[in-house]
């Protein structure tokens, strides 16, 4: 059976075989240059630096079709999605999961920074089944469920965290127990950015707040980083993919 896309659309500016995936329950098709996955993926080159090419299709059940394909699109164009409002904070969480199953970290660390552009505005806000999902689709200790919480402790959907969050079904995942752990952080935060100038100050009228930037660690650091995966870690973490090379 020939290639299918996104092999085909770039077959003029790309070289190499194409490695095949199969993807969600339904095991769609898609074909990709190996020099391209190579370059991007310590799993698809072998120590020479020469790209690795399995002979047989590599099955992602949970990847879909859609992720897929916007993922190789930027890929294959350098050319990362936009958003408008916070919605496309959904899109780019599957996307850093879709990558994590390939390897392909760097853009996974991207994609933390395009996150925290998108949700600098005060007025944009991560609702909880946001939360919930990338809890339900990573492990304890994973790189994005920091994030994801880190951005919702400080733009909740609404504007504040509400009743109906405090339910088994969030509970049950370890959302609030990050959640608090991360206020506390905050509120380290919040003690550190006030500035008296040196003048002698009434405490009892003091209000303490947060910097109008989205803060991601104790130290008020102004960027995601510490959340970024290391090449090592990301090789861990594609064991999916690794089984099937």
């Amino acid at each position: 059976m020939p290639p299918g896309l996104p092999y085909t659309k770039y077959i003029g500016s790309f070289q190499g075989a194409p490695i095949t995936f199969l993807l969600g329950p339904s095991q769609s098709r898609f074909d990709v240059h190996s020099l391209l996955l190579s370059t991007l993926s310590p799993l698809f080159r072998h120590p020479n630096g020469f790209p690795k090419t399995p002979r047989t299709p590599i099955r992602l059940p949970s990847v879909s079709a859609q992720d897929f394909l916007a993922l190789f699109t930027w890929l294959y164009e350098r050319k990362p999605p936009s958003f408008a409002n916070a919605e496309g904070l959904k899109i780019l969480v599957r996307l850093w999961i879709a990558a994590g199953k390939l390897g392909v970290w760097k853009t996974q660390n991207t994609i933390l920074r395009l996150g925290m552009a998108l949700m600098q505005p005060g007025d944009f806000g991560v609702d909880v089944e946001t939360v919930r999902w990338v809890y339900e689709n990573t492990a304890p200790g994973s790189k994005l469920r920091g994030f994801v919480i880190a951005v919702f402790c400080q733009r909740p959907a609404g504007g504040q965290v509400e009743r109906r969050f405090f339910r088994p079904c969030y509970e049950g995942l370890g959302i609030f127990r990050d959640a608090l752990a991360f206020l506390k952080v905050l509120g380290k935060v919040v003690m550190n950015y006030l500035v008296t100038g040196g003048t002698e100050i009434d405490w009892r009228r003091v209000e303490f707040r947060l910097p109008g930037y989205l803060v991601w660690g104790e130290r008020g650091e102004d960027l995601p980083d510490g959340f970024f995966v290391t090449e090592e870690e990301a090789a861990e973490a594609a064991g999916e993919v690794a089984a099937q090379m």
